[in-house]
């Protein structure tokens, strides 16, 4: 999901729907600190379990919902897999029975991220969801965070959005230490939940959306020429 604010925008682009939820539950302190009431518009990445190198070949080639339902397997409830991106469809109840249905909806989804172009856009990447280990999908899952994914995503969502940055927030422990990010690109999620959850720690969130805000990038991206340090 995004927020849109008069001179720039907030848009969650997974790994997982958990930032999403976050960024929402967290706008009256975003909007406290921006100063302004944000609107929230819904984009693809919303519902769907994808890693870096997925998100940067959906964004790529411009493909957000597959052509065909034989392009999906059925993995079980509301759960499908798109072999050709390497995602998966996480809420989407019947999707192939009701193809034509998601397929509009999608559609819908990604007109609104590309509007979001109009604007300078912080992108906010997480791979922080606590639940998301091999056995939560089929085929296994890859949670761990890498430069090189990374920087492949930050490269595909620059070249859809020319004026945004990526804010990345890594869970402690799911960095490939073979492949580690480079100190200042991310900042760093620990939470107390259960193993199970989802949803994330929104007090633990505030403050890593407090460090998106304060982040000189940022700043700069919105066009502040003093930081302004946001508040609690």
């Amino acid at each position: 999901m995004a927020l849109v604010y008069d001179t720039f925008n907030i848009v969650s682009v997974g790994m997982s729907c958990q930032a999403a939820f976050q960024i929402e539950k967290g706008q009256k302190f975003l909007d406290r600190n921006v100063g302004e009431k944000g609107r929230i518009k819904r984009t693809p990445f919303d519902w769907l379990i994808a890693p870096p190198r997925a998100l940067a070949k959906v964004l790529d080639t411009n493909r957000f919902f597959p052509d065909s339902p034989d392009a999906l397997t059925h993995v079980r409830g509301k759960v499908y897999y798109w072999d050709d991106m390497r995602l998966w469809f996480f809420h989407t109840p019947n999707l192939i029975e009701r193809f034509d249905e998601f397929r509009s909806k999608f559609d819908h989804l990604a007109e609104n991220f590309a509007a979001l172009a109009r604007k300078p856009t912080i992108g906010v990447w997480s791979n922080t969801q606590r639940n998301l280990t091999p056995s939560l999908t089929v085929p296994p899952l890859d949670p761990l965070a890498r430069q090189a994914d990374l920087a492949a995503l930050d490269a595909a969502f620059k070249a859809r959005l020319p004026n945004s940055h990526m804010f990345n927030v890594v869970r402690k422990g799911r960095m490939d230490e073979g492949d580690p990010l480079p100190h200042g690109t991310f900042v760093t999620y620990d939470d107390r939940e259960p193993p199970r959850s989802w949803e994330g720690d929104a007090g633990v969130w505030r403050t890593k959306l407090r460090q998106m805000l304060n982040d000189p990038q940022v700043t700069a991206l919105r066009g502040q020429s003093t930081p302004q340090s946001a508040t609690v």
